[in-house]
């Protein structure tokens, strides 16, 4: 790491760079780690590692001549040159539908920033109409329209700067859309309802059943990973995307109104893709209820929690008998 630069800058108003240095060497000298020397034009640090990378340093300069001392100020990032590698959870197993967009990750770690190259099946891949490439900073991002089968399969990403390069393969496998859910009410409060969520074929290999020779052909069924849910007033034309709680069975809608006639419809979503939405389901919110929905699958009727009081007290009475 160099300071020239930032004591260029001061060289207008400290007057001589003795004084400088002696200024900033009398500042520093306590802060200055063992491997470092200070220079008179700069900070020299030895045995410089990864862990150095992004570090911050800090030049502090003041003009020692001006009746008004003048500080000069600039913060430094030691960035540490390294050829890419892969840095966070790299997946390397990805899914995709026939007919929809699949998305290929590639993050790495380099300096300077790595230009990226993505191929499959050994052909370099250029941004078209079903090829479409968002880089960033040590990021890229390949987005794949699955029109027909040859989309599936390996696709490699290489990474590259002036120190060398990295090659990653990821596996593109065929997934299959989630089937609408079925729902049910299970319970309405004022403000709240809670949905029981059933789903649609399970995807279970059948051997001897040609009708699952038939789903196995449109890819595997993933396991449900959460839900899409939209809600709408029945007096009105417009469904709005909620944001709901999940529980082992479903899924519960808060902040409704009471006394109103809503309509609820879901879709199921997988790694691969969000499936169509179920069939509208039609709740009435009550004026009131004396049950109140929990985040699990069991809820709660204040005729219960006094039950559960009142045979605490009597427990304590008999105890204090003994």
């Amino acid at each position: 790491m160099n300071w020239r630069s930032a004591m260029e800058l001061t060289y207008f108003s400290i007057g001589s760079q003795h004084k400088m240095k002696d200024f900033i060497a009398a500042l520093h000298q306590k802060a200055i780690e063992p491997r470092s020397i200070f220079l008179s034009f700069g900070l020299m640090i030895h045995n410089v590692s990864q862990h150095d990378a992004y570090r911050q340093y800090m030049c502090r300069a003041m003009d020692m001549d001006s009746p008004i001392p003048d500080t000069k100020v600039m913060n430094i990032t030691l960035k540490v040159k390294m050829k890419p590698r892969l840095t966070g959870n790299a997946k390397t197993e990805h899914w995709g539908v026939l007919g929809e967009w699949a998305n290929l990750t590639c993050l790495v770690k380099a300096e300077p920033p790595a230009k990226f190259e993505w191929l499959h099946r050994g052909r370099s891949l250029s941004p078209s109409d079903e090829i479409f490439i968002v880089t960033e900073e040590n990021k890229s991002t390949l987005q794949v329209l699955v029109q027909h089968e040859s989309k599936f399969g390996d696709y490699s990403c290489r990474a590259r700067n002036e120190l060398g390069q990295m090659n990653r393969t990821m596996t593109l496998f065929k997934g299959q859309k989630p089937p609408p859910p079925v729902l049910e009410e299970e319970l309405a409060t004022p403000d709240a309802v809670k949905i029981r969520v059933k789903q649609g074929p399970s995807g279970i290999d059948r051997t001897k059943d040609p009708a699952a020779d038939e789903e196995r052909k449109k890819g595997k069924l993933l396991p449900i990973i959460g839900y899409v849910v939209q809600y709408k007033m029945a007096t009105r034309g417009d469904w709005t995307t909620a944001n709901v709680t999940k529980y082992d069975g479903g899924f519960i809608l808060r902040g409704l109104t009471p006394q109103i006639t809503y309509y609820i419809r879901a879709a199921s979503k997988n790694v691969a893709s969000v499936g169509d939405f179920s069939n509208p389901l039609k709740v009435i919110t009550p004026k009131t209820s004396p049950w109140k929905i929990t985040d699990t699958a069991a809820n709660v009727h204040p005729s219960s929690v006094v039950a559960v009081l009142c045979n605490l007290v009597i427990l304590q009475f008999l105890a204090s008998l003994l």
